[in-house]
């Protein structure tokens, strides 16, 4: 398993296009000693935001005679995409079917209590002695890999368990579970802890549309949240046909799904499955089917007094409120 450590400069926040990328290819996180290197810029093909040219300093002419963008491609061979904050470089080149190992999500769960979370800041806290040297030339593509690199050496060889660090699948498990939300970075419970959040707050939460506007990645925060909440149940719609649609990565959805919250210890993979199937009819390898007969028998209302969480929704709304009310607020 291959990875590369990545990053672009793009022509800004409104549909960006790469206009410079670099990466350094590495083979194994035991070995972190870069293998190839690459630095290209990029003719974006529309002119560069005035934010961006205050950040990166490439301007429009520098490009002129550079290839198009839409010639960038990656390496082949790469199973794993490292960066900082790497979700956004990911998507300026296109969103490619490729699993992303987020050094941005890994500094916030290894370095708490910091006050910026920047590449910079980050740096300074482990090496204030040369981090003036070493961001010389920040956000040129190339130096921010370079830089990403010391700060992912230090987080694998200094503050992670060595199985998380022994293959790129591990780390990579370790970066998924990493993005799951502890503390609230927003709001007026900004900064506290999400187990301590009041109840009432958690509830609207999770009912705000624009969390992240981007719906195909929706049910992942989603489980992300739950995961971080930890509420006593976990309601949601069932899309038709979820069990046969797959990630991006070519993952099956409920895999990707149910790895967030098995990582997360709240359910497992086939708890999971099992709570789709019971609601569908399903054999998982099948195409989704009638429900079995025996689910014909359902009764419209739970007689426990516990609500039936795959009924309709029309048959547990009344219900819904009793999970949360019974003063807990976990």
């Amino acid at each position: 398993m291959t990875a590369i450590v990545f990053d672009t400069e793009a022509t800004g926040l409104d549909q960006p296009r790469v206009i410079e990328a670099a990466w350094l290819k590495i083979s194994h996180p035991t070995n972190l000693s870069p293998e190839e290197e690459f630095l290209q810029r990029y003719n974006p093909g529309k002119p560069i935001a005035l934010g961006a040219l205050a950040t990166h300093h490439i301007m429009d002419e520098d490009l002129v005679d550079c290839p198009a963008h839409t010639d960038f491609r990656l390496p082949e061979g790469i199973e794993y995409l490292i960066g900082y904050n790497v979700d956004y470089d990911w998507k300026v080149i296109g969103e490619p079917q490729i699993r992303r190992i987020c050094v941005l999500a890994l500094s916030r769960a290894f370095f708490p209590g910091l006050d910026s979370y920047s590449q910079s800041a980050v740096l300074y806290h482990l090496a204030r002695h040369r981090a003036r040297e070493l961001l010389k030339n920040a956000h040129s593509a190339m130096a921010d890999v370079q830089n990403c690199l010391i700060i992912l050496q230090h987080i694998l060889l200094m503050r992670m368990q060595p199985e998380d660090a022994a293959t790129w699948e591990a780390v990579w498990r370790r970066s998924e579970l990493a993005r799951i939300p502890t503390v609230m970075t927003f709001g007026k419970h900004k900064g506290m802890p999400i187990k301590d959040v009041p109840s009432d707050y958690k509830r609207w939460l999770l009912g705000q549309p624009e969390l992240d506007p981007p719906r195909n990645s929706l049910v992942f925060d989603f489980c992300r949240i739950v995961v971080g909440v930890q509420p006593k149940t976990m309601i949601f719609e069932n899309v038709p046909g979820i069990i046969n649609m797959v990630t991006p990565e070519g993952v099956p959805v409920l895999d990707a799904m149910g790895r967030i919250l098995q990582d997360g210890d709240f359910m497992t993979i086939d708890s999971l499955k099992k709570m789709v199937a019971a609601q569908t009819g399903a054999v998982f390898g099948l195409k989704e089917g009638k429900r079995p007969e025996r689910q014909k028998k359902r009764k419209t209302k739970p007689t426990s007094g516990q609500p039936d969480l795959f009924a309709a929704p029309e048959e547990t709304d009344e219900y819904l409120e009793d999970d949360f009310d019974d003063g807990d607020e976990s």
